[in-house]
């Protein structure tokens, strides 16, 4: 534990004070140094936390989710991001608690595990959400992407046309009129806007 405190910030080969949220102390004063130890504890008794939910047959299935990006559980997300439906869903997902036919099947409701879709005999979280080849065939996991990809099709189907059927320009041609009627050489004022003047004088 004290090469853990003083040495935190050495990593791999990058060397030490690599590791900019962990930073290298040498000498820490006793304010740092009981961070550092109980930042370290709380590893570990997050470590055996981790480990003792792998063991677990059902609610320790959220640990074999490799490929899966884990969920923001900040204060400030919990508060104002997307809403207690979504946040109880994941907490459930992570226990395996949602009422799938497999779990409603374990706790006595229903008699078979089968997925209503694809007749899988165990329909377990997994399967309602990735794994469903009936579900994929359809493309009922991708139709809210593909719903968003139709309406931005939609939308530049109607601008092309427009778009089209303006004349050309050429960019360097509209720059050098503007640069002409913006500049103004030493000595000279810029001239007034006949329009600009025409709106200033009175009726």
């Amino acid at each position: 534990m004290e090469h853990a405190t003083r040495f935190a910030g050495q990593t791999g080969r990058s060397g030490l004070g690599s590791n900019i949220s962990n930073p290298f102390i040498a000498n820490p004063s006793l304010a740092e140094h009981r961070s550092k130890v109980t930042s370290t504890l709380a590893d570990q008794c997050e470590e055996g936390r981790v480990r003792h939910a792998s063991c677990l047959v059902r609610q320790g299935v959220w640990t074999h989710w490799d490929p899966v990006r884990p969920f923001d559980l900040s204060w400030n997300n919990l508060i104002y991001g997307p809403g207690p439906r979504v946040i109880a869903f994941v907490l459930n997902a992570q226990i395996n608690s949602v009422r799938t036919p497999d779990m409603l099947k374990l706790w006595g409701f229903i008699d078979s595990a089968a997925c209503v879709l694809c007749s899988a005999p165990k329909c377990t979280l997994h399967h309602i959400l990735v794994n469903c080849t009936l579900a994929l065939d359809q493309g009922r996991y991708t139709w809210r992407h593909d719903s968003v990809l139709q309406e931005i099709e939609r939308a530049l189907l109607a601008l092309v046309p427009v778009f089209n059927s303006k004349k050309p320009s050429c960019f360097a041609e509209i720059a050098k009129k503007d640069f002409k009627t913006s500049f103004v050489r030493a000595g000279e004022r810029k001239k007034a806007n006949n329009t600009s003047q025409k709106a200033a004088l009175p009726a």
